[in-house]
């Protein structure tokens, strides 16, 4: 699993490619660029041919399947108290929940 910071060796993004199955060839590619190259969005994007816009929705989608998320999750990270996060963690199990029974069916 990944971060949304986080680099990734290029045998652990072999491992893990599977993940991105239903993403573009373009994306996976421009994936490759920026988690194991280590290049900036915007050269990612020269070099696969795709618009600097294009690229930030591309690599979340890439991100949230590497984390084992749906790709049209988005991540969020903000200070809140505890209890709100307790409500908020409640919340996101019972829709993992949920999404695990809607797979089996």
């Amino acid at each position: 699993m990944t971060t949304p910071q986080q680099r990734m060796s290029a045998e652990d993004f072999e491992a893990q490619k599977h993940k991105l199955r239903t993403l573009s060839v373009q994306t996976n590619e421009l994936a490759r660029l920026v988690l194991v190259e280590g290049l900036n969005n915007t050269k990612a994007a020269q070099t696969v041919g795709m618009s600097r816009q294009n690229v930030n929705g591309a690599m979340n989608r890439v991100k949230a399947l590497l984390a084992d998320k749906r790709a049209d999750y988005v991540f969020v990270q903000e200070w809140m108290p505890p209890s709100m996060a307790a409500e908020v963690r409640a919340k996101l199990k019972a829709l993992e929940e949920e999404s695990a029974i809607q797979e089996k069916k």
